[in-house]
């Protein structure tokens, strides 16, 4: 049997690839297996960490804790296996009708190598870089691989330009010329919260903010194929007693590790000594959302002198497992949450950080707004979510079945909000069935389709279900359970959402509740059984607070 992906279709997904043909199904669509996989990567991870920490501090004559290394090279260092060891899952999954042979484009794997972990996530999107990835597990597991054809690459790795407004820059320059009166004891860096906080909370600590700008540019750095020859040796001298795919793995890692990690790490550091930020802070309170790899190595670097990392969350944390959240965990000395107590005596139950106006709903405004979410082709981080195939042939199934369920009034004045800024594959099928609906992409402001929107119906459970119950808009959302699993706390306050007709677990029953309540929504939001609800669930997932300064700087305090 020969396989061949072009150059518009991954092998990305020899998943999706074999679904077509009725041969393949995605191991981890099976839900335990998802969870068992998780388990296993995660133990994974723990030890090769400790492995390469070990290997990254000989090979750069340094001596840096693990932690020091996880704040660097955790993200990717969780991704890259997760990726690896779902394809090598896939392969281990075909048994009877086992392909001999799999042709992929001949590429320069040098080409793929990414910069740095910004360059890795744009890199490892692309339809090359996972067929060059597929390919390697492949020759690894004893398949035939011919390289069918030269590709180039310079149309499929995206740029990653990030461009500032002039009102941007100004507001920096301005900041910068502060920083000379600041204490220099708290570094306030991508913290996300409203300009107003921002500025009430450099007042009480007389400390500037930070961004991170030009001076946290990395250079073009090369690729020195026997440094990672000798790298990978100095990993497999730690490890022992490995399996197939853990030694597989090993060799990925050592040929695919971004650049700034060991051909550049030198220059790297560099750069972190002379980024600007205060040389001894006592705290680095900010977002865990930065990516910049001069700022991780300056945080890391101060970490294991004692300042204490202080990570602010990004919203609800429902998920039975969440590789991103434990990441945080790991790498933080304490986790701000919106309101939720969780088992690590590093989380914080604090209060939702935004300033939102309640919306002022009349009843009568004209359209619904259905907002849907995407899931990546391939594993990014590993999490209670669905798969990709289950996307495919479940989510998209229950936005189409959904919207059937309306009322044909109801459904001609849906506004669906796609989750993707271009190509939307949810789009497309949806259109098949309802090619008169009302399509916007993420790209486009949110703002006057809420002002025209009777109710919110959300498709799955993130953040976003927060934010629309602390805005006061009517709010219906539902999901699949078995394909969502939630932790034992989320659990009971769902059942009570459900039991008002905000949760609601099937598109049919979702449906119904809003063709039923259409012409008096407000009599269903205001009443005391709904009103509670909202209530008990902000309170565990969305907390409001008139003195965010104060919780801030008890957050901060040590």
């Amino acid at each position: 049997m020969r396989i061949v992906p072009n150059d518009v279709q991954s092998i990305a997904a020899l998943s999706e690839s074999v679904i077509d043909g009725a041969l393949y199904v995605d191991p981890w669509s099976d839900r335990r297996e998802r969870e068992k996989a998780f388990a296993y990567k995660e133990e994974i991870y723990n030890r090769m960490l400790i492995n390469i920490s070990n290997a990254l501090n000989k090979q750069h004559g340094v001596d840096y804790s693990v932690r020091y290394w996880a704040i660097i090279c955790g993200p990717w260092l969780r991704q890259h296996p997760d990726r690896t060891y779902h394809f090598w899952s896939c392969f281990k999954k075909i048994t009877n009708e086992k392909p001999d042979i799999l042709e992929v484009p001949n590429v320069n794997h040098e080409d793929f190598v990414p910069q740095d972990y910004r360059g890795y996530i744009n890199i490892a999107r692309t339809q090359l870089w996972n067929q060059l990835i597929t390919g390697q597990i492949a020759t690894r597991i004893g398949l035939i691989v011919n390289r069918a054809k030269d590709v180039s690459r310079a149309k499929e790795i995206p740029e990653d330009v990030s461009r500032k407004s002039t009102s941007q820059k100004i507001i920096e320059m301005l900041f910068r010329s502060v920083r000379v009166l600041g204490k220099k004891e708290v570094v306030l860096i991508s913290t996300g919260f409203d300009w107003f906080l921002k500025l009430k909370l450099m007042i009480k600590l007389r400390e500037p903010l930070y961004f991170v700008d030009d001076k946290f540019n990395l250079p073009s750095f090369g690729y020195n194929h026997a440094l990672r020859k000798d790298f990978l040796d100095v990993l497999k001298s730690d490890i022992s007693n490995s399996t197939a795919f853990e030694t597989c793995l090993l060799d990925m890692i050592a040929f695919n590790l971004p650049r700034s990690y060991l051909e550049g790490y030198s220059a790297t550091k560099t750069l972190a000594c002379q980024c600007g930020l205060p040389k001894n802070p006592r705290v680095i309170l900010a977002n865990w959302t930065v990516s910049n790899e001069v700022f991780k190595v300056y945080a890391a670097s101060k970490i294991d002198d004692g300042t204490k990392l202080c990570i602010l969350c990004h919203g609800g944390e429902c998920h039975l497992y969440s590789d991103y959240h434990n990441h945080e965990l790991e790498v933080c000395d304490r986790y701000y949450t919106w309101g939720w107590a969780g088992p690590s005596e590093k989380q914080f139950p604090g209060y939702r950080l935004r300033n939102s106006k309640k919306a002022k709903v009349t009843g009568d405004e004209p359209s619904l707004l259905l907002i849907l979410t995407e899931i990546q082709r391939n594993i990014e981080y590993l999490g209670s979510v669905p798969s990709y195939e289950q996307y495919l042939k479940e989510y998209i199934a229950d936005q189409i079945a959904f919207i059937g369920f309306l009322d044909p009034a109801l459904s001609s004045i849906l506004n669906v909000r796609l989750a993707e800024t271009l190509f939307s594959v949810a789009k497309e099928k949806i259109e098949e069935k309802f090619p008169d609906l009302q399509f916007t992409y993420r790209n486009r402001a949110l703002a006057p389709f809420l002002t025209s929107t009777r109710i919110i119906i959300l498709s799955y459970n993130q953040t976003s279900l927060a934010e629309a119950l602390v805005s006061g808009r009517p709010t219906v959302v539902f999901f699949r359970r078995e394909s969502h699993e939630m932790n034992t706390p989320s659990d009971p306050i769902y059942q009570i959402l459900q039991s008002c007709g905000i949760f609601h677990d099937t598109p049919l029953s979702a449906a119904k509740h809003i063709n039923e309540i259409w012409d008096d929504v407000n009599t269903w939001w205001q009443s005391p059984q709904v009103r509670q609800a909202c209530s008990i669930y902000c309170a565990s997932f969305a907390r409001s607070s008139g003195t965010p300064v104060k919780h801030i700087c008890e957050f901060i305090k040590f």
